[in-house]
């Protein structure tokens, strides 16, 4: 896809208007539910293979939770700088526009 959060091209005039904010719901919800499906398998295998009740499945579920807290404060951020890049551009060319 050429129109993520990550570059800083504007949105080109063939794509849908509603582009940019399924994206962003996509990368917000793969930082939600990847790291803890992952937690959970790999916490749940280390207790298997170390008969250690769920001791590694709270360890790992809990770094899972910190990992997806730092993702989602990532993407926020990435979003609100384009989002000000954009509203920056709007200004500019209103400005440009006026004179």
């Amino acid at each position: 896809m050429q129109n993520t959060f990550d570059d800083k091209k504007p949105i080109q005039n063939n794509t849908p208007w509603w582009h940019e904010g399924i994206a962003f719901f996509f990368e917000v919800t793969s930082w939600i539910i990847g790291p803890i499906i992952l937690g959970i398998i790999i916490g749940t295998y280390l207790d298997h293979r170390y008969q250690s009740g769920p001791k590694y499945l709270t360890i790992t579920v809990i770094v899972a939770f910190l990992i997806t807290n730092l993702g989602l404060i990532l993407q926020v951020k990435k979003y609100v700088n384009k989002m000000k890049d954009i509203e920056s551009d709007k200004h500019e060319t209103d400005r440009r526009n006026q004179t």
